[in-house]
């Protein structure tokens, strides 16, 4: 079965998008398909980003006339994301091939609702256009039939789940990985950290990720908390799980998101989570059980909860544990490329009977 998977530069783009397509592209359990690349966007200037989409349409078009291609893949994230490939959809539908839309972007509901009613229609068209949508959890489910007819699949995004449980019980260190921007909460995360370290001198905090260094860099040396912050940029993913294997406690206070996959990479390390209830967060972080989740902006409680978990270690490597087994139970790479798996055969069967 040939498969074209579109999407941004698995390796070239940073972000839990390209992450995912780098997976599937690389899965032992989806060695059977033959998936071909077509990358969409790479880093670099508007014009470069431009001239390279158009090029990938070319690309495409030739393999949509020239090979047997029985399945298009299309991964997207939300607002100019999906106006972006809204052009592969359309490609992909006028050569009468079976489209997969696989949706990560966590505003996309947003970008719906605030859209005047043509650009409304216009999303409803393309989702229309599409055999199925993937989406990341049931509550996005919901959310997305009310813009579409199109059969909605809820498959989670997925790590690869580690053997052993590496959490260390003896770190002082409150880890956020994420793009350095103030929907991710960084803000909030440096709000945090200048009252945890009021009661506790001996908390660091280490940042992964790139984006708004200067802004952040300010606010630390507004609190006088250069001491207490390591600011790496962004890392490998080799590099991310060398820092989740000594973490005290992981801190993602997002206000947009879809699955976060550093979510996923603590929690299969064992990190126990501290997350917003935004998102699909609520169904892989069950409050009180394997972690602590809070709404967005509330730093009173986030500085609270936090506190908690900081001061009861038996707490703490409860909902390691709990969060290592959830992973190796539901959000392995096993499970998810599994069914990815099956909805390529399932999709593969209903084109040959036709």
């Amino acid at each position: 079965m040939n498969i074209l998977m579109i999407g941004p530069h698995k390796d070239k783009v940073k972000g839990g998008m390209s992450t995912v397509i780098k997976e599937y592209t690389n899965s032992k359990y989806l060695k059977e398909f033959n998936i071909q690349n077509i990358h969409t966007v790479v880093p670099g200037s508007k014009i470069k980003k431009i001239l390279y989409g158009l090029n990938s349409m070319a690309i495409m078009s030739y393999c949509l006339t020239f090979k047997n291609i029985d399945l298009v893949h299309i991964h997207t994230a939300s607002g100019k994301s999906f106006f972006r490939k809204s052009m592969f959809i359309k490609i992909a539908n006028k050569f009468n091939k079976k489209i997969i839309l696989h949706i990560h972007g966590g505003a996309f509901e947003d970008v719906y609702l605030n859209a005047n009613p043509s650009t409304k229609n216009k999303i409803t068209q393309n989702l229309n256009k599409c055999n199925k949508i993937i989406v990341l959890s049931e509550a996005w489910k919901k959310k997305i039939e009310k813009m579409t007819n199109s059969e909605i699949v809820v498959i989670n995004n997925s790590v690869n789940s580690n053997k052993n449980n590496h959490y260390n019980t003896k770190s002082k260190k409150i880890l956020f990985i994420g793009r350095i921007e103030k929907d991710k909460g960084i803000f909030d995360f440096i709000e945090m950290a200048k009252e945890l370290v009021k009661s506790d001198d001996s908390i660091r905090f280490t940042v992964c990720g790139d984006g708004e260094l200067e802004q952040t860099k300010q606010l630390i040396e507004k609190y006088n908390l250069q001491d207490k912050f390591e600011l790496l940029g962004w890392v490998s993913k080799e590099e991310v799980e060398k820092e989740l294997k000594d973490t005290m406690i992981f801190v993602l206070p997002s206000y947009k998101e879809a699955m976060p996959m550093a979510i996923l990479e603590a929690m299969s390390c064992g990190v126990p989570t501290i997350a917003t209830n935004i998102g699909s967060i609520p169904e892989v972080i069950k409050d009180m059980e394997n972690g602590r989740i809070f709404v967005p902006g509330d730093i009173k409680k986030l500085v609270s909860i936090t506190k908690e978990m900081i001061e009861n270690q038996n707490l703490r490597e409860n909902y390691s544990n709990k969060s290592f087994k959830d992973i190796k139970e539901n959000y392995s790479n096993e499970v998810n490329h599994n069914k990815i798996k099956d909805l390529y055969l399932l999709i593969g069967e209903n084109r040959s009977k036709k």
